[in-house]
């Protein structure tokens, strides 16, 4: 009995696994078969197979008059995709000693690759995902497809090596240690790296759509705390106020990301429905590659595109570390909005499923903006409001007290040619979009350094650690102001919390080591008011 191993690799929600590939090759009549639980594109992969090692060079299994029995191991996991064609390939001709130069030894390199009937390897969907999966998973080696090779390039420590067709796949998995090599960037990746946490010209010369705006200095402050500690945030005015743009104005006062959470945001994306196309995001990686997502889903998205499945990601996914914007927020399905209750505590969401509960990453900034009543004008000071008290109740009735409590600010525009009213810092001045987004970056470091000692616990458990340390900062006269805040609003213990991490961000945004009174009164008054 002859017998092979190939790896490869196998995807399971948001997590891979490691699938065996094992072929078990007999003299008789001719069949070829794959058990596994392996999907429809899985079972026709003999097909392309069978005619891709014929028009390699090699003998055809149909001509040895062979029982080819291919196993995918562990054989109780549905198994999807393409991918496994080049496997089961090199499985074959491993087993039938095809042109081999000599024995060739069970390895540990994992091999992906859709065939053609020709022979070529063409690419496949999620590879980045594969390949990070893979590293997590302690395997290096990888043998996958040329037009691949430029993703996997952007993940660190693995050895890879891009195969054209199944001669070149077949030679390199033979002799790995001339073929599999570290990935090389690629010149604009390169670019990107030597470029991470410098200023180039291009970005003095950067215009800002935040500059644009006028008469808007508490709501820009207020966006401007908002991104540096990402706290919540909610604009409300009317139509034509500017809390729109103000709102997309955030995606470019963001700094960009570390090189691990740009590798994730990538292979979230790549795991989207919106890349199931194996060219998706196969070209080189630009300068985007380091920006935070910013997703903008329309009011009538349903629950399931904004929330996710286990089919597809959410929008709260594929925001993550980065901004969901919610324009007119109020006009969202009920259950979507009632649905971020956890995402924006915890920064994942937990899904049930048939195959059981699955966590979802969901740590995104909320942007949101709303009309204060149903036609708009309320808080108008050039129309009046033409609803009801009950309409307007009815309207502001969408989102709950549970996730009124979460979003951290409450700011309301005014129209063009009208001054803001409402309580700042006396160390605040006038902002231009460049200053802010420099401003944003150095907090985002500050606070994030605070962070890194409890980098082992979870979002929840650092949150808690974190309102600790503000606590414990806090002058003598802030403690009062504190105390004596939330007796007069009644608010709530997570209310209270909020406003004492915003008043850290507005400490860190004036360079100032202990929170004081004024940084606790700024925060109070950027909460909710009707």
């Amino acid at each position: 009995m002859l017998l092979s191993k190939i790896l490869t690799l196998g995807r399971l929600g948001l997590h891979a696994f490691c699938v065996v590939i094992e072929t078990d090759v007999q003299r008789g009549l001719f069949n070829f078969v794959i058990s596994g639980l392996g999907d429809k594109a899985v079972g026709e992969s003999k097909l392309r197979t069978i005619s891709a090692i014929k028009n390699s060079g090699y003998k055809s299994p149909k001509t040895l008059h062979q029982k080819i029995v291919v196993s995918l191991s562990p054989a109780g996991i549905k198994k999807e995709g393409t991918h496994y064609d080049l496997p089961i390939a090199l499985s074959y001709l491993l087993v039938t000693r095809q042109e081999a130069d000599k024995p060739v030894e069970e390895n540990d390199i994992i091999c992906l690759g859709e065939l053609s009937l020709t022979g070529e390897i063409m690419p496949v969907a999620h590879i980045l995902f594969f390949v990070n999966e893979a590293k997590k998973l302690g395997y290096t080696r990888f043998i996958i497809p040329k037009e691949n090779e430029d993703q996997s390039a952007l993940i660190e420590g693995v050895c890879v090596f891009g195969a054209r067709d199944l001669n070149e796949a077949f030679t390199a998995y033979q002799y790995p240690e001339k073929f599999l090599k570290k990935t090389v960037l690629s010149l604009s990746q390169k670019t990107i790296r030597r470029g991470f946490g410098k200023t180039t010209k291009e970005d003095m010369d950067k215009s800002f759509q935040i500059d644009s705006v006028v008469n808007q200095e508490r709501t820009k402050r207020a966006l401007m705390i908002s991104i540096a500690g990402k706290h919540h945030i909610l604009l409300i005015g009317s139509p034509g106020s500017g809390k729109s743009l103000l709102a997309k104005s955030a995606a470019e006062l963001q700094p960009d990301l570390r090189h691990e959470d740009a590798i994730t945001k990538e292979v979230l994306f790549n795991l989207s429905h919106k890349a199931k196309s194996p060219s998706a995001r196969s070209h080189d990686i630009d300068d985007s590659f380091l920006r935070p997502p910013f997703r903008e889903p329309h009011h009538t998205a349903s629950y399931r595109s904004i929330i996710g499945g286990h089919e597809h990601l959410g929008e709260i996914s594929l925001a993550h570390k980065g901004i969901l914007m919610m324009d007119e927020c109020f006009e969202f399905d009920r259950r979507a909005l009632e649905a971020l209750r956890q995402p924006l505590e915890d920064k994942t969401i937990q899904l049930q499923g048939k195959d059981g509960a699955e966590i979802l990453p969901a740590d995104f900034l909320f942007v949101g903006t709303a009309n204060p009543c149903r036609c708009g004008y309320r808080f108008s000071r050039i129309k009046k409001c033409s609803c009801r008290a009950y309409d307007i109740s009815q309207y502001t009735k969408k989102m709950s007290g549970a996730i009124v409590d979460r979003i951290d600010l409450y700011i309301t525009t005014t129209e063009t040619g009208y001054e803001q009213n409402g309580l700042i810092s006396k160390h605040a001045g006038v902002e231009n979009g460049k200053s802010m987004a420099d401003k944003i970056k150095k907090v985002r470091n500050v606070q994030e350094a605070r962070l890194t000692k409890d980098s082992d616990l979870s979002p929840k458990q650092q949150k808690v650690q974190y309102i600790k340390s503000v606590r414990n900062s806090l002058s003598k006269e802030a403690e009062s102001v504190i105390r004596q805040a939330s007796k007069n609003l009644g608010i709530s213990r997570r209310v209270e919390d909020s406003i004492l991490a915003v008043s850290r961000t507005i400490a860190d945004l004036e360079e100032n080591e202990q929170v004081q009174p004024e940084h606790i009164l700024e925060a109070v008054s950027y909460r909710k008011r009707d």
